[in-house]
């Protein structure tokens, strides 16, 4: 339990100005100034300016003994942030403003963006898991096949939100469910030989907007839950497209989920990878790993 007015001293807000669909960063710093001008914690506000400059303030913050890090825009930019942070006693603040919000959700944290500024004031620091593809650090869900692919095709639309996303999503599974190609998982002294639409590495149960892929992940057990969508004809995907929001998606056959801290996974050719929709180039072995209470996350104070 943290007390604001023992410890908590020192805060660093960065917010993304592209972040989301609104686009609203100028309502985000009146709430701030609003909610934190009279809390009496010292209190900076500071912008990104390009991909990747998100992990360089927040390493920057925390080398100056800034207590909490509040990171303000979509998963990606959380991400980010959070890769900054990892490994510090420096603790990551939320304010969603993204379209999926994915890791706010994930956390039961208040999508209101008043609501999530407020709760900073007096919060509680838990130490969590984050997991790791190859070099690229991830909260929620990373992977392989055609969740890549899906976030691939959504980075060229013009539209963002959920329905474009899930329509990025359709097209692509349509297109890539005839011909999946074979891959080879390492894990816990397994060896499995799959044919998958795509394999997705779970630190936490969902992507966003209520879509579940591994219902029972958590972000403190120290193990990541590899989830192996295998070939289905698309009058099967939409028919069981609601296990997906419901949290019934291993009730699926087709649906495989596995449980380790470590696991390897090859290819036949190098391609995309993602990390909570960050995409990368990666070989065709690609390595990924669960990284056990490396970052400490504001939570609400229990009362």
């Amino acid at each position: 339990m943290l007390s604001v007015d023992k410890k908590l001293k020192r805060v660093s807000f960065i917010i993304d100005p592209t972040s989301g669909i609104n686009r609203k960063p100028g309502q985000i710093l009146k709430l701030i100034e609003n909610l934190w001008g009279e809390v009496g914690i010292e209190y900076d506000i500071l912008k990104v300016a390009h991909r990747g400059h998100g992990t360089e303030l927040a390493e920057a913050a925390a080398s100056s003994g800034v207590e909490m890090v509040v990171a303000a825009g979509d998963d990606v930019m959380i991400g980010e942030i959070a890769q900054g942070l990892l490994g510090t006693k420096t603790a990551l603040g939320i304010i969603p403003a993204g379209a999926v919000n994915g890791f706010a959700r994930n956390l039961n944290l208040p999508l209101n963006q008043k609501q999530a500024i407020s709760i900073l004031q007096n919060p509680e620091f838990v130490a969590v898991d984050m997991g790791r593809i190859d070099k690229h650090y991830f909260l929620n869900v990373a992977g392989a096949g055609l969740t890549a692919e899906i976030a691939q095709r959504y980075e060229k639309q013009i539209l963002n939100g959920a329905l474009s996303y899930y329509w990025s999503a359709m097209r692509q599974f349509l297109r890539s469910g005839s011909s999946p190609r074979k891959v080879t998982l390492q894990f816990d002294g397994k060896y499995l030989e799959r044919r998958p639409l795509m394999v997705c590495l779970a630190n936490l149960p969902q992507f966003g907007n209520q879509a579940i892929i591994a219902p029972d992940a958590s972000i403190n057990d120290g193990m990541l839950n590899v989830c192996v969508l295998n070939n289905l004809p698309p009058w099967k995907a939409l028919m069981n497209l609601p296990k997906l929001f419901n949290g019934t998606i291993d009730e699926m056959p087709e649906i495989e989920i596995f449980r380790a801290k470590r696991v390897i996974l090859h290819r036949e050719d190098e391609g995309v990878i993602h990390a909570d929709g960050r995409l990368h180039y990666s070989d065709a072995t690609i390595t990924a790993e669960a990284l056990p209470g490396k970052l400490r996350v504001a939570m609400p104070t229990v009362q």
